[in-house]
């Protein structure tokens, strides 16, 4: 019965004996192992150690040695501002589509990039030409960033990002001069009949407007339009029938969305003096309420009219280039062809 018992017993202490040898022997391989691969000799590094009088530039500061120890600044170092600090030049020629004339005068300009780093260095530049200098250059420059394009009547132009720095001080570019473009619409009242006679009025960034009025298919157009922002208004600008539009344009053509009116009226003054002679070149102006505006001039027969107007009571004013005037009231119905006559007094 002994053997029986004590058999299982010493079958697992042989086996635990077993186990720890092993272990053992894996602990030791591993500790020879470690002192082979990490004991060993290490690479000197104190010759890449900067010592205090030769410190690391940062990023900001980095140099290159030239010979005999000079140091130049390299790219990483012009990425600040001193990248600007100099003068350079502009070099160029101006180029012709083939469907316009050379213009007898045209200008060369360089005004501050909207967004390129360095605008804040720019200055606007302007140097005037004759149709026989195609070639230009623009000396003492700051180094900045510009915006190139060539002005000249009725005349588009292409455009040139230039930025000018320590590393690249002088620049060149073609421009070229081409057609200018158009843009026009049409016009319907509320019944979707065409609008005859609705004022527009073309205004440009630099706040210059051109005006215009419907034909009598309700059909607008403005002529020789050069690229850029432009705001476009339905009657009068301080009181519009319509919201004002803006338009970034770009040649050759823009054909504006059909818009339609509200419900207006129009008006028809004749200014007479007491002899019932009409009289002509008399200034008529006037607001209306709640809103609506009036302006214009008499004709040989003293007429002035406006076809689109925002109903309301008109307070107007005619005044002659001789000095006469006089006020009048007028209510401009919706729907409705107003007509009213001003009598000024007769000329001393």
């Amino acid at each position: 019965m002994g053997d029986v018992r004590d058999y299982p017993y010493a079958e697992v202490r042989a086996k635990h004996g077993r186990a720890i040898w092993w272990l053992l022997a894996t602990v030791a391989v591993a500790v020879v192992l470690w002192f082979v691969l990490a004991g060993g000799p290490r690479p000197n590094t104190s010759a890449a150690t900067p010592n205090a009088s030769h410190t690391l530039p940062t990023s900001a500061e980095t140099v290159t040695l030239a010979a005999g120890g000079e140091q130049r600044p390299s790219s990483a170092a012009l990425t600040t501002a001193n990248r600007f600090d100099g003068r350079g030049r502009l070099r160029g020629e101006l180029t012709l589509s083939p469907r316009l004339t050379m213009p007898a005068q045209w200008s060369l300009i360089l005004e501050p990039h909207p967004w390129l780093a360095g605008r804040d260095r720019a200055r606007r530049v302007q140097v005037d030409y004759s149709a026989d200098q195609r070639e230009f250059v623009v000396e003492d420059l700051p180094l900045a960033a510009y915006l190139v394009r060539a002005q000249a009547a009725g005349c588009n132009s292409t455009r040139a990002d230039v930025v000018l720095v320590r590393t690249s001080p002088d620049s060149h570019v073609v421009l070229r001069l081409d057609p200018p473009g158009l843009i026009d619409g049409e016009v319907i009242d509320t019944d979707h009949a065409a609008a005859e006679g609705v004022l527009v009025v073309l205004e440009s960034s630099d706040k210059l407007r051109r005006e215009t009025r419907t034909n009598p298919a309700g059909y607008w157009r403005f002529d020789d339009v050069i690229d850029g922002s432009y705001t476009v208004w339905f009657g009068r600008p301080e009181t519009p029938l319509l919201q004002p539009f803006a338009v970034d344009f770009a040649a050759p053509t823009l054909r504006f969305p059909k818009k339609q009116l509200p419900v207006a009226g129009s008006l028809t003054v004749q200014v007479v003096d007491d002899a019932q002679a009409p009289q002509a070149e008399v200034a008529v102006t006037g607001f209306g309420e709640p809103q609506g505006s009036f302006r214009g001039t008499t004709d040989v027969e003293g007429y002035v009219r406006e076809p689109w107007l925002w109903p309301g009571f008109y307070r107007l004013e005619a005044r002659a280039s001789d000095g006469r005037v006089i006020d009048a009231t007028v209510l401009v119905d919706p729907r409705s062809k107003t007509q009213h006559i001003i009598r000024l007094p007769r000329a001393p």
